[in-house]
């Protein structure tokens, strides 16, 4: 997937260290809300760009976004789901990113593809019923008006 095709919301905090990252993120394509509270989380977010004051949040953040990805360099907190360079260099970031966005949106095409199947399996169940109904009926007269 190319960086400008990001499937969805991306949240950062306001850390000044985040600045060049939040501009070149913007540059690429991608959807960037900057935040200090946990206002902007919801099911459409890939990414969680943490900053030390997001990171206070703690487990509030998974909860809120449970599909998104924590990205932070590891001084900043053990926890992330994908590590960001000391320096924030912006091709490792915006690949990490890349990477974030592409994992949601096969979370999220994952979930489609069960809800589907599920479905198709109920269908087939309620084939399968009508189907032995139909062959254990031996008088044609009835039958047929099952069948019309």
């Amino acid at each position: 997937m190319p960086i400008s095709s990001a499937p969805a919301e991306i949240i950062m905090g306001l850390s000044p260290q985040l600045d060049a990252l939040a501009i070149a993120l913007k540059q690429n394509g991608f959807c960037v809300q900057r935040s200090t509270d946990l206002s902007w989380l919801n099911n459409n977010t890939a990414a969680l760009i943490a900053d030390p004051q997001l990171l206070q949040y703690g487990s509030l953040l998974r909860d809120r976004a449970c599909d998104a990805l924590l990205l932070a360099p590891a001084t900043w907190t053990a926890d992330a789901d994908l590590e960001l360079p000391e320096d924030l260099a912006l091709p490792a970031c915006l690949k990490a990113v890349e990477h974030a966005c592409q994992h949601w949106l096969l979370r999220h095409k994952s979930r489609q593809l069960k809800h589907e199947l599920e479905h198709e399996r109920e269908t087939r169940q309620d084939l399968t019923e009508i189907g032995i109904a139909l062959s254990a009926e031996n008088n044609l007269d009835r039958l047929l008006r099952l069948i019309l």
